[in-house]
């Protein structure tokens, strides 16, 4: 990879930490005008940022390890406040997008890269829905400055058997 196709990738993901950060530097005002101020972010980062990569992975690594490190800066200075911060640190989730991808790798590739995913499945938007709603809800009133890691199990296992 040039240097060049690396700093455009650098730009490119670039664009998701930015993203979390307007997002929060427009909604925490309005938040902090509730009587009392009160709120919850949840905020989109990767299992991929707490990993080293050897591939062209690196910006976004990069990218989503400041999400995740903003959100629980973040949730620590505003929870005085009333407002709670957190990252969801997401693993590979069932969308269109990595469908097609596991259509494309053929049958050996695909159980190859199942075997490094304990539940051996991918997660899905629905398991997402529900951890967000929860960190969204009162129930979750005492989490704060967290990453929590929807992720299969990807992050902690080399391989498992099959």
């Amino acid at each position: 990879m040039s240097l060049r196709s690396q700093s455009l990738e650098l730009q490119h993901n670039s664009d998701y930490f930015r993203t979390a950060w307007l997002c929060c530097k427009y909604c925490v005002p309005l938040m902090l005008k509730n009587n009392p101020p009160s709120g919850s972010i949840v905020n989109s980062s990767s299992f991929l940022a707490n990993m080293g990569s050897a591939t062209g992975q690196m910006a976004y690594n990069a990218a989503k390890a400041a999400v995740s490190q903003f959100s629980r800066d973040l949730g620590t200075n505003l929870a005085r406040d009333g407002i709670r911060v957190n990252a969801l640190a997401l693993g590979p989730i069932e969308t269109p997008q990595l469908i097609e991808v596991f259509s494309r790798i053929g049958e050996q590739e695909r159980k190859r890269r199942f075997t490094h995913m304990p539940l051996g499945r991918f997660g899905t938007l629905e398991e997402i829905a529900g951890t967000v709603a929860f960190l969204a809800s009162d129930d979750s009133g005492f989490i704060t400055a967290s990453v929590f890691p929807i992720d299969g199990g990807i992050q902690h296992a080399f391989t498992v058997p099959d």
